[in-house]
């Protein structure tokens, strides 16, 4: 696993980083192979941006809202979260506008049971071909 950033900009890992203000490399929120793996799935970099956005929301939404040491370090979660969904929410409303008008759909999740064990099954509905299906890593 790895993570790196240049302020330079000059990859779109490090756009994406920049976005969701994940620079600090000593204690990434995410490591770049995600990153990679996130920015192939949605092939564009702002769409990808904005699924990121919503995980980490996700993410942290569930963790303890305020964190606190007796140093001054005070952290709150909630104020992260409705920024990390105010960009998301920016970057959507952004491509659908640029798509003319069109709403952009969200990925989804499906629980399937198969050979006795339970998986899941990703939709991500593509622009003007469809749905495209992902299963457990592998594409169909």
């Amino acid at each position: 696993m790895a993570c790196s950033f240049s302020t330079g900009l000059e990859t779109a890992t490090d756009r994406m980083r920049a976005a969701l203000g994940d620079r600090d490399c000593t204690h990434p929120l995410r490591q770049d192979e995600e990153y990679e793996a996130n920015l192939a799935l949605a092939g564009d970099e702002l769409l990808a941006t904005a699924v990121m956005a919503e995980g980490l929301a996700a993410e942290f939404a569930q963790r303890v809202d305020a964190y606190s040491e007796s140093g001054g370090i005070s952290v709150r979660w909630s104020e992260r979260v409705k920024t990390w969904l105010a960009l998301a929410k920016g970057i959507r409303d952004g491509l659908a506008a640029a798509i003319g008008g069109g709403q952009l759909a969200t990925v989804e999740a499906v629980a399937v049971r198969a050979n006795g064990g339970c998986g899941s099954e990703y939709v991500r509905p593509c622009v003007g071909c469809g749905p495209t299906w992902f299963t457990e890593g592998s594409r169909r």
